[in-house]
């Protein structure tokens, strides 16, 4: 129990000092790396940056947080809720409820450390040949859903100009993006790998038409925009 104790307060002086010292943004990028070590790509799609930018925000919270000289005014309320969201992403893994006090605005898209979060995100592609479509996709999670598992519970959802739609199974695990779909006659697959800065993912859709041998189909380039 005394243990119980100590751990709660080291834990209550240690969120006072993130949410004094540091700006929401810091306080986001600050937690989920120095603590949850989330890696820095699924931290940028969160604050909409690149891994690049928010490695330097890393870099500034830990020289204010190092420095321990009060920026913000918080209340005792607001002090309370957040070790409580702390404790509580400890126990469950879901990081978005000690967001939610610590840096309303940013949304976890995915995590490394814990569960995933609400996800979403969209996939434009645009191909340079009169025979491939332009095309749309949704790409998403349930709010139980495990985007590092093959089965768990995300997909994407595709559209074309021509009116065609298709579901696919989908996960990312290790900077590996994967989407699939088991259609007889006419199963699809690709494997894409994330760039170093999260800006790209380069990979390969692949055709299998026989139920057991797999053709190359396109290779493809995904690249963000903002």
């Amino acid at each position: 129990m005394a243990e119980d104790g100590e751990f709660a307060e080291s834990v209550s002086i240690a969120m006072l000092t993130v949410l004094e010292t540091l700006a929401p943004a810091e306080r986001a990028v600050f937690v989920l790396r120095e603590v949850f070590e989330v890696p820095y790509a699924d931290i940028a799609l969160a604050l909409d940056k690149t891994p690049a930018a928010v490695r330097q925000i890393a870099h500034r919270a830990r020289e204010h947080v190092a420095a321990r000289r009060p920026r913000i005014r918080v209340d005792r309320a607001e002090h309370q809720r957040a070790v409580d969201r702390f404790l509580a992403a400890l126990r469950t893994g879901d990081l978005q409820v000690l967001l939610d006090v610590l840096a309303p605005d940013v949304v976890l898209v995915a995590d490394g450390g814990g569960e995933v979060a609400a996800f979403r995100l969209i996939w434009r592609a645009h191909y340079d040949h009169p025979d491939i479509p332009d095309s749309i996709a949704i790409l998403g999670c349930d709010d139980t859903g495990d985007l590092r598992n093959p089965g768990g519970g995300c997909s994407l959802h595709y559209f074309d100009q021509r009116g065609v739609t298709r579901l696919y199974h989908l996960s990312a695990e290790a900077g590996v993006w994967r989407f699939w779909r088991d259609s007889p006659g006419f199963s699809q697959r690709f494997a894409g790998t994330l760039s170093p800065d999260g800006w790209t993912v380069d990979g390969v859709a692949e055709l299998c038409s026989d139920g057991s041998t797999w053709d190359e189909d396109l290779r493809i380039t995904y690249k963000r925009v903002k």
